[in-house]
């Protein structure tokens, strides 16, 4: 679940780790 909304919030499939770590803290 986490890992699908930082692609969508990134907007790429590549750097869906870096926004899934933000997503966790906000």
């Amino acid at each position: 679940m986490g890992r699908e909304k930082g692609r969508k919030r990134n907007g790429k499939e590549g750097e869906d780790e870096p926004v899934f770590l933000c997503d966790q803290e906000g």
